[in-house]
């Protein structure tokens, strides 16, 4: 099962999945998993101990997480264990670990839409078409990127890795020259290099194909090469062959000969009411993608009393007469 599907929470689509791809695991995205959520239980409290839930690698701190909900509000507990939101859909230390993927939120979905932002107002084989010429593009991009890189492993391993590198002081006690006890902040971790138990009792090397920081100890311990720990998905080898296939180029429609006239009118356009959005609208909470438009509100100081709130004109410690201009009698200086 090597395909995933991650979709939000929508009647009838699982059934959907299922009957299309029978052999693909499905994931609910958890985005849109806590916007319902919080619809029933708004409390922010809530929202720290759902994100540790879904977002915990062990079952044990999945189940601590889970613990303080249901002590705060047991309504919460039984919503989220209800049996139409399976926690193998959602609650990341439950994943297929030969996927690799950690990820619990559809943002790649999120990302496409802003990539085709320009296009996806237009009418089907236009929109098709742009899509296609896109990919083109991309794909000839990548494997020039690919073609220059000179690391046994893509750019976000590295990265992963480098953060993962940047753990406090451990202590690692070795077994054998593939199996470590590690004493991490007290609490001991099992970790096995190889063989079929390979892997690392905290899951995150499981899970995501990239050595944690306790894996990353150990193969220091062994001057070993830490590339070579890391998922087949994410070498150099296998990035090259998403890329290597190559779309089609195809003619211009205008251009291709018919016998037949078979012309299909637009739809009758129906203007809204009101400015026309091209954005993605966003749920209540969530953060804008980038600043704020509008005119900006300063808070204005009064000249005279440099109080805040109100100007020279409008404030009442001013004399009466005080905020008129001096005007020169044109027939007294005449005179």
């Amino acid at each position: 099962m090597l395909l995933n599907i991650c979709h939000s929470i929508v009647q009838g689509l699982d059934e959907a999945i299922e009957d299309i791809f029978p052999l693909a695991g499905q994931r609910h995205c958890c985005r849109h998993l806590y916007s319902n959520f919080k619809k029933y239980f708004p409390a922010t409290i809530l929202r720290k101990y759902f994100w540790g839930a879904a977002k915990a690698y062990t079952e044990y701190m999945f189940n601590k997480e889970m613990n303080f909900l249901k002590a705060n509000n047991k309504d919460t507990y039984d919503w989220l264990m209800h049996p139409s939101r399976p926690k193998h859909r959602w609650a990341r230390h439950t994943f297929d670990t030969s996927i690799k993927v950690d990820m619990v939120t559809n943002n790649l979905a999120e990302c496409f839409n802003s990539w085709i932002s320009d296009e996806r107002d237009k009418p089907i084989l236009t929109l098709l078409e742009a899509v296609r010429l896109k990919l083109m593009l991309r794909f000839s991009k990548m494997r020039q990127v690919v073609g220059g890189l000179s690391d046994s492993i893509t750019y976000s391993a590295r990265k992963r890795l480098a953060e993962n590198d940047n753990a406090p002081f451990m202590i690692v006690i070795p077994s054998s020259i593939t199996e470590f006890q590690v004493v991490d902040n007290g609490h001991n971790f099992s970790v096995y290099l190889a063989g079929e138990k390979k892997g690392c009792d905290c899951k995150v090397w499981n899970i995501s194909g990239i050595p944690c920081k306790h894996v990353l100890k150990c193969i220091g311990h062994n001057r070993d090469v830490v590339a070579d720990y890391c998922s087949e998905y994410f070498k150099r080898d296998k990035y090259m062959k998403a890329y290597q296939g190559s779309i089609p180029i195809l003619p211009d429609v205008r251009h291709l000969v018919d016998a037949e006239d078979h012309t299909v009118l637009p739809p009758i356009i129906k203007r809204k009411a009101g400015r026309p959005k091209l954005s993605r609208r966003r749920e209540e909470g969530e953060k804008a993608a980038g600043p704020t438009r509008g005119r900006k509100r300063n808070s204005v100081t009064c000249s005279h009393c440099g109080c805040i709130g109100h100007n020279r004109k409008s404030c009442q410690r001013v004399s009466v007469g005080s905020n008129k201009r001096n005007r020169t009698n044109v027939l007294d200086f005449q005179n």
